[in-house]
């Protein structure tokens, strides 16, 4: 167990080094990574934790209001970053691990068990992505309807640096100067997925522009994404914008439940460690 400031943590022993789950906080550098899914956030925070100070801390699903319910004054003073990938890019990506059982990480019941990073959603997408052998069409109709938000609704208003997907060794540079280190080396990449385009932007159909602009719209608008340069403009009307400011007040109000103390459902804070039978 180590314990940094107000937060406590233990890595586990089957982890590789190279491989970090979770926030990254520097005491020494004052700042504090949160991890966003699909945004190279394994390859930055190993980094951080590799040549810039960093150690991981508590789970790889705690959110910002967790960090705050366990760290002291002090931390929360910290410099926070995350990183950030374009929504339609990240559909395109998850789509594409269903389909190709990325790792096998989906057919394997030992893998999602010991991680728990699986949830029954995404194995109830994988069971019908390979049962009705979808395309990528038929998924976006079915499960990209509405308005969409993510993980990200989870991070504070005022981040020190956003690191962007689509600038990613530019962005990290610069946090990394901003900082006040001198980079060591190129971000490395890892955890890549196989079998996906390289344009993501071709892969969604013409017939479906509009219903992908109301869908994604609201949440590009407040992160600073743009459509593709080719489609027509079009601005999220004002109906979907309470939509997703509705959204993002619940997701809110349900992480900083999930971060008090009395909350029941803790799995999401324990250390990972092997599973055991």
């Amino acid at each position: 167990m180590v314990t940094a400031g107000c937060v406590s943590f233990r890595l586990s022993r089957s982890m590789p080094p190279t491989i970090v789950r979770g926030m990254v906080i520097s005491h020494q550098n004052k700042y504090l990574y949160i991890q966003v899914p699909h945004s190279a956030s394994t390859a930055i925070a190993a980094e951080f934790c590799a040549y810039y100070g960093g150690e991981p801390i508590l789970s790889q699903h705690a959110t910002y209001a967790d960090f705050l319910y366990r760290s002291s004054p002090e931390e929360q003073t910290y410099r926070v970053i995350a990183s950030l990938r374009h929504p339609m890019d990240v559909a395109l990506t998850q789509y594409t691990k269903l389909k190709n059982d990325h790792k096998q990480r989906y057919s394997t019941p030992s893998v999602w068990q010991q991680n728990n990073r699986i949830g029954r959603k995404e194995l109830k997408r994988f069971a019908a992505v390979r049962r009705e052998d979808m395309c990528f069409e038929s998924y976006l109709r079915r499960y990209h309807r509405g308005i969409y938000n993510d993980y990200a609704a989870s991070l504070p208003d005022a981040l020190f640096r956003l690191i962007r997907y689509d600038r990613l060794q530019d962005d990290f540079r610069d946090t990394v100067l901003a900082l006040g280190m001198e980079p060591v080396r190129a971000l490395p990449r890892v955890n890549t997925t196989e079998g996906k385009p390289g344009d993501w932007a071709s892969a969604y159909p013409a017939s479906l522009r509009v219903n992908v602009q109301r869908h994604f719209g609201p949440y590009m608008e407040k992160w600073g994404f743009a459509f593709p340069p080719d489609w027509s403009p079009r601005k999220p009307t004002s109906l979907e914008q309470a939509r997703f400011q509705c959204d993002q007040f619940l997701r809110r109000a349900y992480y900083a439940m999930r971060a008090h103390p009395l909350w029941l459902g803790r799995r999401h804070l324990r250390p990972r460690v092997p599973f055991e039978k």
